[in-house]
């Protein structure tokens, strides 16, 4: 294969090809993705404030946590609220210092920490209330009412999951600085740990492909759906 041919003869590009397409193209893309049909679904229904406000809330906490970690300061904050003149829902309002290159890189992290702090949130109820589901095992099946509360929940929170126009801003403003920072990591496996293309993939990138595919497929699942009961009820 001329992905593999390239990986052999220029070990070094080819890592940092990889590096950038697994942690950079995949995640911006598939979020897009994500944002794009969890949107589309949400307009479908209306209101939608009554069934995603656990995704909402989650949305809001995974940028404020963030934003702390990389030193941003908070400035207010609403975790849910009826839609004001502009739809939002929610929302967190923090500042940063432009010339601090460490909360400049936060902004990338800020803007699509929703996709990973509602993930992680649908893995936790899933491992309360299904937990066979994540070991693939046969027995163990949730009873009636635990597989409607977990079905309730998990869709709650994937609802939240879209990101919003001011996300994507945000997040672009530390994006060359991350393109720059995965640059240097990639360089830095390649030349002091003699890290392959081949290693990278089977270590980590493999899963972090699958995470987001997997992401991805369901929220076109969600989005085929919506649309068919929103015909159904017109």
């Amino acid at each position: 294969m001329i992905w593999q041919e390239m990986m052999l003869a220029h070990p070094v590009l080819g890592l940092w090809v990889l590096v950038l397409g697994v942690n950079f193209l995949v995640p911006v893309c598939a979020s897009w993705l994500i944002s794009k049909n969890m949107a589309i679904s949400s307009n479908l229904f209306g209101h939608k404030i009554w069934w995603a406000w656990l995704g909402i809330i989650v949305h809001e906490l995974s940028h404020a946590v963030v934003a702390i970690i990389f030193g941003h300061k908070i400035k207010s904050i609403s975790f849910l609220q009826p839609a004001d003149a502009q739809g939002t829902l929610g929302y967190v309002e923090h500042t940063y210092d432009p010339h601090n290159w460490y909360q400049t890189l936060g902004n990338f992290f800020i803007g699509i920490a929703p996709i990973f702090g509602i993930s992680l949130s649908m893995y936790f109820v899933t491992r309360w209330l299904w937990p066979s589901l994540l070991t693939g095992s046969p027995t163990g099946s949730p009873s009636f009412l635990q597989g409607i509360i977990w079905g309730y929940l998990c869709l709650t929170l994937f609802f939240g999951i879209d990101l919003s126009k001011a996300d994507w801003a945000g997040a672009q403003t530390g994006m060359l600085l991350y393109l720059g920072l995965l640059t240097i990591v990639s360089l830095i496996c390649s030349w002091l740990f003699k890290t392959t293309g081949f290693q990278y993939w089977q270590f980590a990138a493999k899963q972090v492909v699958y995470y987001f595919f997997a992401l991805t497929i369901l929220s076109f699942l969600i989005r085929i759906v919506v649309t068919v009961l929103a015909r159904l009820r017109v």
